[in-house]
C-alpha cells in the first residue's frame, strides 16, 4: 500500500484559515450580544444593589442626599446620630417617670413596659431627627416599637430641647391603652417601617407572630424612589460596541422614569405690557407623584412587593376625603401626609410635580419665600398688594401662609395642607372648617374673613359652590345631599378623589340617578373613581351587581379588580357561568392575597371573614374574626364586629357577654351599646334595651339610625314623650329618611296630634310616590281631624 504524504500549507491558505477563524469567534461574539439584546441586555429582573453602586456615576446627587430627611429616616443610635439627652434625663407623663441613660456606647430608656412594670430597655435605632426624634426598642420576636416619648430636636428658643409626650393631649395613657407605645398601634414593623428604610420586606410569620423584617438599606436611598438599581448599573457597564448592537435603551435599565420631558413648561405672552403665563404640558406628572405617594399618603399596601413606575392603585388603596381623617372641604384634620391633599390640588391637574418646588434630593424647597411661586406665576399680578392687600414684606403677603395653610403634629411637626387652595372664610362659617385668613387673625371671627374676602374680591367667591358643602351635606345627612353628591361626582371638572369621596357617600341616598352616577363611575378614566364606583355598589341587591362588577374584574388596575371581587362574594356562586366562576375564583384569591400583606393587622382578619361570611362560610368567618380580636384585644372593632358574626349566626347568648365587656373596657364606645340595646330588644328586655339604646344615642349623637331605634323602643315602654323626642332628633340629622318620617306618622296619628300626623304622612308621601298605604294613610287621618274639629 502506498501513502501520499500531505505537504504543508501555503501561506495564504494559512492566512485564508486564521481568518476564517476570527469570523467564527467573531459571529460568536456578536451571537452573545445579540442573545443579550433578546434578553434585554440585563440577565433577567433588576434587583438591588445598594447606593454604593451609584455614587461613582452620581456623586453630586449622593452628596445632595447625604443629610436629608430621606438619609436621616433610620440610623443606628451612635454618639454623631442621637439628638436626646440620655445623660441620666428624666421626664414624666401620665404617672411615669422614665429615664434616659447611657453606658458603654449605648442608650438606655426605663419606662413602663406591656404589663405595665418599669423595665430598661436598649435603644436599637433613631428614628428621624428634626424637628423631633424617636426611638425604636426591640421587644424580641423581631418586633421593633416606637417609644412615645420623644424628643424635641428644635432650637431651646423654640420651645425645643426638651423630651415630650406624643400624646400630651389624652386625658390619661397605661399600659392597657391602644396609644400605649408597646401596642400595635405604635409597632415599627407595619406602621413605620416601609416608609423608613428601602426594599423593606415585612416578614410577618402569622403561624407564630413573629416579624423577620429585612431591608436592603437602613434608611430611604437611591433605590427607594428609582427603584432596584441592577439592570441600570449593568447598562451603565456595557461597551459601546454592546451598545451599538443592541441599541441605546432609552429607560437605561431603570424601572421608572422620574425625568421631565424638556418642553413640559411653556411660557405664553398674552399682551404687549410685558404679562405673561405659565402652563405646563406634563401628562406623565403623575409617575413622579406615584413614586412619592406610598409614603406620603394614608393608604393600604396591597402588594407585599409593589414595584415602582406602576398606577399607585396597582400597589396601594389610598384612603378618601373621609371624617376624622379630612375636613369636609378636604383639608388636612388627621395625619394624613400629602397624596389626597396634592391631588385635590388645580396644580395637579394642571401638570405639576412634587419635584417643581422641592429639590429631588435634598427635599428641601427651592426658596422659602414668594419667589418659589413666581417662577410659574406672574409676579406683578400676584405677588402685589393688588391681590394679596396686605403689606409687601408682611406675613400675609406671603403665598404659602394664604394657600397652604399649616397644622402640627406629633407635638411640633408644622406641615402644610399640599391642597393649595383658595381661602374660603366663608365655608368656615356654612361648614366650621378652618381658614388660612382666620389662622393669622385668630382675635377675629370667621364673618369678619367672609366680609374681608367681599370688600377686596367683590361676592362672586363666596357663593362659587364647593365640593365640601355636597360632601358635608353628605355626611351628615342634610336635606338635598343625595343629588349635590350627584352633581359633584359627574363633574369631571373636579378632583378625582373628590369625587371618589362623593361616589362613597351615595349608597346612603339611594335612587336612580345615584344608581346611574355610580354606573358611569364604574366607566370613568380615573381608577379611584371606578373603586369608588365598585364600592358604591353595595347600594344594589344581590341579583343586580353581577352584571355590574363582572366585567370589573377585568379592569386594569388590580385595586379596582379585586374590590369587584369582593362585591361578587354577596352572589350566590350557582349565578355565575363556568368562565364567570373561573375569573371571580383568581381574582378573589388574589384578594385574599392582598389581605395577607397585612396579616398581622386585625383589618386585615375582619376583611377576610366578611367574604367568608357573605359566602356562608361561618366556620371560617369566625375564625377570622377570632383572629382579629387576638391579635390587638385592646381596640373595640374586632370585639364588636365578633359579637355581630355571633348574632347573624343567631347564637346571641354568645353575643352578649362580649358586648356588656366592651361597655365595660370601653366605656365611650357607642356601636356597643346600640348593639347590645338591640340585642335586648329582640329578646323581648325592653326596660334594660331602652337604657343601651339611650346611651349609645348620647355617644352617637350624629346618627340618625340610633335615634330612630331609641324613639321606637321608647314608644313600647309608654314614654311617648321621649320618644316623640327622639324621633324628631332623628329627623333633623336626616330629614330624607322613610323610617324615621313614617314613625313619625304613627306616633302622631296614636297621639292623635292629627296637624302633625298629617304634615309628616303627607311628607312620607313625597318620599315614597305610588305608596297606597300612605296614601290611605293620609285619608284616614284627614277624616279623625275633620270629625274632631
Amino acid at each position: 500500500m502506498t501513502m501520499t504524504q500531505t505537504s504543508p500549507p501555503r501561506p495564504l491558505a494559512r492566512r485564508l484559515l486564521i481568518i476564517a477563524v476570527a469570523v467564527v469567534a467573531v459571529a460568536l461574539v456578536l451571537l452573545g450580544v445579540a442573545a443579550g439584546m433578546f434578553s434585554g441586555g440585563y440577565g433577567g429582573p433588576s434587583q438591588f444593589v445598594g447606593r454604593q453602586s451609584c455614587i461613582d456615576c452620581h456623586q453630586k446627587a449622593y452628596e445632595e442626599w447625604q443629610g436629608s430627611d430621606h438619609d436621616w429616616a433610620m440610623r443606628l443610635p451612635t454618639a454623631d446620630n442621637v439628638y436626646g439627652d440620655f445623660n441620666d434625663a428624666t421626664f414624666t407623663a401620665f404617672g411615669i417617670t422614665s429615664r434616659f441613660t447611657q453606658r458603654d456606647g449605648k442608650y438606655y430608656v426605663t419606662t413602663d413596659g406591656p404589663d405595665g412594670k418599669m423595665h430598661e430597655y436598649v435603644v436599637a435605632y433613631t428614628f428621624g431627627y428634626y424637628p423631633l426624634q424617636q426611638y425604636l426598642i426591640d421587644m424580641g420576636k423581631g418586633r421593633l416599637q416606637c417609644l412615645s416619648i420623644a424628643w424635641d430636636s428644635r432650637p431651646k428658643d423654640q420651645g425645643g430641647q426638651r423630651w415630650y409626650h406624643l400624646y400630651a393631649h389624652e386625658k390619661h395613657i397605661d399600659h392597657n391603652d391602644e396609644l400605649h407605645w408597646t401596642r400595635p398601634s405604635q409597632n415599627w414593623n407595619t406602621m413605620c417601617a416601609a416608609c423608613h428604610s428601602t426594599d423593606l420586606r415585612k416578614g410577618y410569620d402569622l403561624a407564630t407572630d413573629t416579624y423577620h423584617t429585612t431591608w436592603s438599606e437602613m434608611n430611604v436611598s437611591c433605590e427607594a424612589c428609582h427603584g432596584p438599581g441592577s439592570n441600570h448599573v449593568a447598562w451603565a457597564n456595557q461597551s459601546s460596541l454592546s451598545k451599538w448592537f443592541n441599541g441605546e435603551d432609552p429607560t437605561m435599565g431603570l424601572m421608572v422614569d422620574l425625568k421631565m420631558p424638556a418642553d413640559r413648561m411653556k411660557l405664553e405672552m398674552i399682551d404687549d405690557q410685558g404679562n405673561w403665563k405659565m402652563s405646563i404640558d406634563d401628562p406623565t406628572n403623575h409617575v413622579l407623584v406615584d413614586t412619592c405617594s406610598p409614603c406620603h399618603s394614608r393608604r393600604e399596601q396591597i402588594d407585599e412587593d409593589p414595584h415602582q413606575g406602576m398606577d399607585f392603585l396597582q400597589n396601594y388603596i389610598p384612603q378618601l376625603i373621609e371624617e376624622r381623617l379630612y375636613f369636609p372641604d378636604g383639608q388636612i384634620l388627621d395625619e394624613v401626609y400629602v397624596y389626597a391633599s396634592f391631588h385635590q390640588s388645580l396644580m395637579y391637574r394642571k401638570g405639576v410635580r412634587c419635584t417643581d418646588c422641592h429639590h429631588p434630593h435634598t427635599m428641601k424647597v427651592y426658596a422659602k419665600d414668594n419667589s418659589l411661586c413666581i417662577r410659574c406665576h406672574q409676579p406683578n399680578r400676584y405677588d402685589t398688594p393688588a391681590h394679596h392687600f396686605h403689606k409687601q414684606d408682611d406675613e400675609g403677603a406671603s403665598c404659602i401662609k394664604c394657600h397652604m395653610p399649616t397644622r402640627t403634629y406629633m407635638g411640633v411637626d408644622v406641615r402644610l395642607d399640599h391642597s393649595i387652595r383658595v381661602p374660603r372664610p366663608d365655608l368656615s362659617v356654612k361648614l366650621g372648617v378652618p381658614n388660612s385668613c382666620n389662622q393669622c387673625h385668630d382675635d377675629k371671627d370667621a364673618q369678619w374673613a367672609v366680609d374681608q374676602v367681599v370688600e377686596w374680591y367683590g361676592p362672586k367667591r363666596i357663593h362659587n359652590p364647593h365640593y365640601g358643602q355636597a360632601i358635608a351635606a353628605g355626611m351628615h345627612h342634610q336635606p338635598g345631599a343625595g343629588a349635590a353628591l350627584i352633581e359633584v361626582a359627574l363633574d369631571e371638572s373636579l378632583p378625582d378623589i373628590a369625587r371618589a369621596t362623593a361616589i362613597g357617600l351615595l349608597p346612603e341616598y339611594a335612587s336612580r340617578e345615584a344608581a346611574e352616577a355610580i354606573q358611569a363611575a364604574l366607566k370613568d378614566s380615573n381608577s379611584i373613581v371606578r373603586l369608588a364606583g365598585v364600592r358604591a355598589l353595595s347600594m344594589f341587591d344581590p341579583q343586580m351587581l353581577l352584571p355590574l362588577a363582572m366585567p370589573m374584574l377585568d379592569d386594569p388596575i388590580r385595586a379596582v379588580r379585586i374590590e369587584a371581587a369582593r362585591m361578587l362574594t354577596l352572589v350566590p356562586r350557582q349565578q355565575l357561568t363556568p368562565e364567570q366562576l373561573k375569573k371571580f375564583e383568581a381574582q378573589l384569591a388574589d384578594y385574599k392575597t392582598a389581605q395577607r400583606v397585612n396579616d398581622d393587622r386585625p383589618d386585615a382578619h375582619l376583611n377576610l371573614g366578611g367574604i367568608a361570611a357573605n359566602q356562608g362560610d361561618m366556620d371560617t368567618a369566625l375564625a377570622e374574626f377570632k383572629l382579629a380580636v387576638k391579635l390587638n384585644p385592646v381596640v373595640p372593632t374586632p370585639k364588636w364586629m365578633l359579637a355581630q358574626l355571633y348574632r347573624q349566626m343567631g347564637r346571641d347568648p354568645e353575643a352578649e357577654p362580649l358586648l356588656r365587656e366592651l361597655i365595660k373596657t370601653q366605656p365611650q364606645f357607642g356601636d356597643a351599646y346600640y348593639s347590645l340595646g338591640l340585642l335586648l330588644a329582640a329578646d323581648n328586655r325592653l326596660p334594660e334595651a331602652t337604657q343601651m339604646l339611650g346611651e349609645a344615642a348620647q355617644r352617637m349623637s350624629d346618627h340618625p339610625r340610633v335615634w330612630y331605634n331609641y324613639g321606637l323602643a321608647l314608644q313600647k315602654v309608654d314614654r311617648f314623650d321621649e320618644a316623640e323626642r327622639a324621633l324628631v332628633k332623628s329627623y333633623s340629622i336626616d330629614k330624607t329618611n322613610l323610617d324615621t318620617v313614617n314613625a313619625l306618622s304613627i306616633l302622631y296619628a296614636q297621639r292623635k296630634n292629627w296637624n302633625q300626623a298629617e304634615k309628616f304622612t303627607r311628607y312620607l308621601a313625597q318620599l315614597a310616590p305610588g305608596d297606597q298605604s300612605v296614601m290611605q294613610r293620609l285619608a284616614m287621618i284627614q277624616q279623625q281631624r275633620a270629625a274632631e274639629q
